[in-house]
């Protein structure tokens, strides 16, 4: 596996842990996936998580020391009457 995957592989298992206990208003069921997946594939578990990794900076300095900055692409998933609301929860959800 890639770093690249791992990276992706971790957020989706610290997003799991969006419960709705504590500081989470959405409870996820542990909907969160380190692929990516369409919302015609999506075979009725909401609220999900999808990922991908996506493009990689590096900025070299001196002293052989490096940063590398990846970005990452989020497709978050809500289903039902309040669906703009349960949006906006579970994306401040994955804020925290």
């Amino acid at each position: 596996m890639s770093k690249r995957a791992s990276i992706c592989k971790a957020l989706a298992e610290k997003f799991k842990a969006i419960d709705g206990t504590g500081l989470y208003k959405t409870n996820i069921y542990s909907n969160a996936f380190p692929w990516l997946k369409f919302w015609d594939e999506i075979n009725g578990n909401f609220p999900c998580i999808y990922m991908s990794p996506g493009s990689e900076y590096r900025e070299y300095l001196p002293g052989d020391f490096k940063w590398a900055f990846l970005s990452v692409s989020l497709k978050v998933y809500c289903n039902g009457e309040e669906s703009t609301l349960q949006l906006e929860q579970l994306l401040e959800d994955i804020e925290t």
